[in-house]
């Protein structure tokens, strides 16, 4: 369900892996690193990386083990799905995802001219 979800939103967005069981989906969008774009979307429950290396910014062992480079491996957010998720619950969070990702990746634009005007020096969630 969350791999076939087409928002058409943004581009390049990459499966990495998904569970045999078809509840975890593994994505990474260029340029984005996974936990910014989680920070940007609240409403959505996710994570970075693996399992057994949440909570740290650095590239999960797991998945550089699975050939993913440094870029890639930070960019990842795994998205799970239970017994109770409705196809309602992943279109909004798939567009929660793709509105959160938009923002991060739009010029410094708006984002800065609002910062600049509160004083305060903005933040790209961008990769370097």
């Amino acid at each position: 369900m969350l791999a076939n979800n087409e928002t058409g939103a943004i581009q390049p967005v990459t499966q990495i892996a998904e569970a045999a069981h078809g509840a975890t989906l593994n994505i990474s969008i260029t340029g984005l690193r996974g936990h910014e774009l989680l920070a940007a979307a609240p409403g959505v429950a996710a994570s970075t990386g693996s399992a057994c290396h949440s909570g740290q910014h650095t590239p999960s062992p797991v998945l550089t083990a699975m050939g993913l480079d440094e870029g890639r491996a930070l960019a990842a957010v795994r998205l799970s799905v239970g017994r109770w998720t409705t196809e309602a619950d992943t279109d909004a969070a798939a567009g929660q995802l793709a509105d959160a990702a938009i923002r991060l990746a739009e010029p410094a634009g708006g984002r800065a001219a609002a910062a600049r005007e509160h004083g305060m020096t903005p933040t790209a969630g961008r990769m370097p």
